[in-house]
């Protein structure tokens, strides 16, 4: 469809948070972003061997339905001197088919803006994965779900401050399971997607993760400052920071645009070492009428992969729709590319 997508302008108009708004609280502390940054960038070169995250079943527990086995696992964060106390336990659970069922690879899923649940990704994607002999990881992260600090309302994160450590910590999160995956089912491969911010984390993470690796980043750009340049700015406490800062609402986006770029995909690739990148694929998926994440911000984060991998693992596919109206269909245009990163992976 044409025009601003439907499914979000009734997300804006009707949901129960309408009236909620991101950074209700003003800027918070940026030096702790600033450290934080520095922290994502040593651990990128190599340099932050002992941070690592040890999964744990809390209270061995594990169900199965009809079609698959699934483990909620915990995991003490590595990252507590920058984050609130809630946010410290990890949590995930883990899909898996049932015995004597075929398993080829697990994929981990970071998650999109207010999915504070396990269920969407599970329904929408895992279940459909499993079908086909992939697994998922689904993390459940920082600031969301069983992880929201006390006073936060919805998925609305209070700071900029925190707002970008959480995205921090997200990516660094994604990276560590990455290795928890390949030492726990080192016959499998692994790979990572998302939707929206998740995708964002995708190429993130993907950047500072070594090793062979299927990426399949949905509906995302080269960096969060979609959040101020597309159709999700209407969701910001303008007058908060205008007021903290003394500067008029233009100036204010300008200076947020800024802070939100320090976490552009292209400076975490950068300061990877080239000879730890492993075997790659990278199969995006755009939509064409998405008013969230503009269009020139998911062409430059394919670029800046697909220059690396090659034409012949890198896929980039637009899609008819809107950003939330693709993401209901996750099952007929998500799916499939994560399927694909997989099978590039193994052919390649």
């Amino acid at each position: 469809m044409g025009g601003l997508d439907l499914s979000l302008l009734l997300y804006n108009k009707f949901l129960p948070f309408k009236n909620t708004k991101f950074f209700s609280e003003g800027f918070g502390d940026l030096s702790l972003v600033n450290e934080f940054e520095g922290l994502i960038h040593s651990y990128a070169r190599g340099h932050e061997p002992n941070i690592k995250v040890e999964p744990f079943w809390k209270y061995r527990e594990a169900k199965q339905t009809k079609t698959c086995r699934i483990d909620n696992v915990w995991f003490n964060g590595p990252f507590t001197q920058f984050l609130p106390e809630e946010c410290h336990t990890g949590s995930f659970q883990l899909i898996r088919p049932l015995e004597g069922k075929p398993l080829k690879g697990i994929v981990i899923h970071a998650a999109s803006t207010g999915d504070s649940t396990f269920q969407v990704r599970k329904q929408l994607i895992a279940e459909p994965l499993l079908e086909k002999g992939i697994g998922s990881l689904i993390l459940m992260i920082p600031f969301y779900g069983d992880r929201r600090p006390k006073g936060q309302k919805w998925h609305f994160i209070r700071s900029v401050s925190d707002f970008l450590i959480n995205l921090g910590a997200t990516l660094l999160e994604v990276s560590l399971l990455v290795d928890w995956v390949r030492k726990t089912f080192p016959e499998l491969m692994v790979g990572i997607t998302g939707i929206s911010m998740g995708g964002g984390i995708t190429g993130c993470a993907g950047a500072v993760t070594g090793g062979d690796l299927a990426l399949s980043p949905c509906l995302a750009g080269h960096s969060p400052s979609p959040l101020v340049k597309g159709a999700l700015r209407g969701q910001i406490d303008w007058e908060t920071l205008s007021k903290e800062s003394r500067l008029p609402k233009d100036e204010v986006m300008a200076h947020l645009f800024e802070l939100l770029e320090k976490y552009r995909v292209e400076k975490l690739i950068k300061s990877f070492p080239v000879e730890k990148i492993g075997k790659r694929t990278f199969v995006q998926i755009n939509a064409r009428d998405d008013y969230v994440v503009e269009k020139r911000s998911g062409e430059k984060l394919f670029k800046l992969f697909s220059e690396g991998i090659g034409e012949e693992r890198s896929v980039l596919k637009t899609i008819e729709g809107g950003h939330l109206s693709s993401f209901m269909a996750s099952q007929y245009f998500f799916v499939p590319a994560i399927l694909k990163s997989f099978e590039l992976l193994e052919e390649n």
